[in-house]
């Protein structure tokens, strides 16, 4: 700020100086509004308001900051990619706790199932990178056979996939089908059912189903008693047109596909009343939402799949479903979760699945090119409980214990590089006039030594 003088009758014509503090102030405030002008897209400096942008209001309770328009679909791509480990396996949702040797808990071959399910049925296969799961998928093949997990041996839900998911992701030279198709054989029980794995287990139609497709796909059927598998469905399909799991138990409408699929394995479809099967399964939906009674997704693809299989897809209102559906993927991460009232912890990859399904049996999958907006990109991450239960459990634990020594994050410092561009604006606007603030305070001060030196000149000093 320059110097402003004037000539004082009381000093003759000796300078006087004005303060210049009024005028900085005024500089200042001027500045200060500048920079609200600059900023003003800014949200308020509260540590809530820096995980937010104005395009991104919290929703369910959380808030976000990376809002993005993109479509379902991608939506969709971009959940399962955030899913997938390092290490190839797969999470089941964005806060599963990791795998952790110590605690007896190891990565499984399922969540790649319906990982690999999810992008098939949305034709996005290509859209993952496979060969860290291929290695994984590897590891789990002992002796031509594939287990549930590295310490988990197989069964007869795992038999199935290795004749199916191995093959299409190029592994089928690693799987020796007759071992598959003689461990299954292994399991039929005398009433003609199948049973998971030798070992104190009991028969139901679901393990049937897997071990009669399996032989199925390993053209391997003789190897079992046909006319007992036979007797043992007909006993399941009760008299009101549905399906029980175990002999003797009512029926129950999440069964029904099993069954379906297996009167069509075992040549029995003909034996079917189709048309009071489809009306035991119509009595648990709600046609007016678009799905089953209790507004539930897995009950719902259950009595959908059933009448799919059926051949009976014209008995629902096909596009309010669709809609219903939809209305079950969260804009915070792109996720699904398996009912409307459900919260974000409640979002589950298997839901994906389930939803996919659905649209690609019912010809809907053109919904998921629709515009979607998402809060914020999906990512991974470990629980806090989980981290908890660990410390408290566990104590320290090192990378060889399944996970890395340090596996806290760092807090999300992005909101820095968001303002910086108003920060440079800013700085550029106040270097004047902290140029001048700095400057009057020395001209204070010379002032200050000026005055004292005439005191001591009048003193004689």
């Amino acid at each position: 700020m320059p110097r402003r003088i004037h000539l004082d009758s009381k000093h003759g014509n000796n300078p006087v100086w004005q303060d210049p503090r009024p005028a900085v102030r005024y500089f200042l405030l001027f500045t200060l509004l500048l920079v609200l002008l600059c900023t003003d897209s800014i949200p308020s400096c509260t540590p809530d308001a820096f995980l937010m942008s104005p395009s991104s209001p919290p929703r369910d309770g959380h808030i976000f900051k990376e809002a993005y328009v993109t479509t379902r679909r991608e939506a969709i791509v971009d959940y399962v990619i955030a899913l997938q480990d390092s290490d190839g396996y797969f999470y089941g949702y964005l806060q599963d706790p990791p795998p952790f040797e110590p605690d007896g808990t190891s990565a499984t071959f399922s969540p790649v199932l319906d990982a690999y399910e999810v992008l098939d049925h949305i034709d996005c296969l290509n859209r993952l990178n496979w060969s860290s799961t291929i290695e994984f998928l590897a590891s789990l093949i002992d002796h031509g056979m594939l287990n549930l997990s590295k310490g988990t041996g197989p069964s007869v839900f795992t038999c199935r996939p290795a004749l199916t998911l191995y093959s299409s992701l190029g592994l089928q030279e690693q799987i020796d089908v007759d071992s598959n198709a003689e461990y299954v054989a292994a399991l039929q029980q005398s009433n003609g059912g199948f049973v998971s794995r030798p070992e104190r287990d009991s028969v139901s139609l679901i393990r049937s189903f897997f071990a009669l497709d399996t032989l199925r796909i390993a053209d391997r059927l003789a190897w079992v008693n046909l006319a007992s598998a036979r007797n043992f469905v007909r006993a399941c399909h009760n008299e009101d047109g549905g399906f029980s799991n175990i002999l003797g138990a009512e029926s129950d409408f999440n069964y029904a596909p099993a069954g379906i699929m297996l009167m069509d394995i075992l040549g029995l479809r003909g034996e079917m009343n189709v048309s009071l099967t489809s009306e035991y399964l119509l009595q648990y939906w709600d046609n007016e939402s678009g799905c089953d009674v209790n507004g539930d997704l897995l009950f719902t693809q259950r009595i959908a799949w059933s009448l799919w299989l059926l051949d009976r897809t014209e008995l629902i209102d096909s596009e309010k479903m669709f809609q219903w559906i939809l209305s079950l993927q969260k804009h915070a991460h792109g996720e699904f979760v398996g009912y409307p009232e459900c919260g974000l912890d409640g979002e589950r990859l298997v839901f994906v699945n389930y939803a996919t399904h659905l649209l690609d049996m019912y010809d809907g999958l053109h919904h998921l090119d629709s515009d979607f907006s998402v809060d914020e990109k999906p990512v991974w991450s470990i629980p806090q409980w989980w981290i908890d239960y660990i410390e408290e459990e566990w104590g320290t634990v090192t990378e060889q214990d399944g996970i890395p020594p340090f596996w806290f994050r760092l807090p999300d410092m992005s909101f820095i590089f968001q303002l910086a561009p108003y920060a440079l604006v800013a700085s550029l606007v106040m270097i004047p006039g902290l140029w001048i603030v700095l400057r009057d305070r020395a001209r204070r001060i010379e002032r200050r030594e000026l005055k004292k030196r005439r005191r001591k000149r009048r003193k004689g000093e």
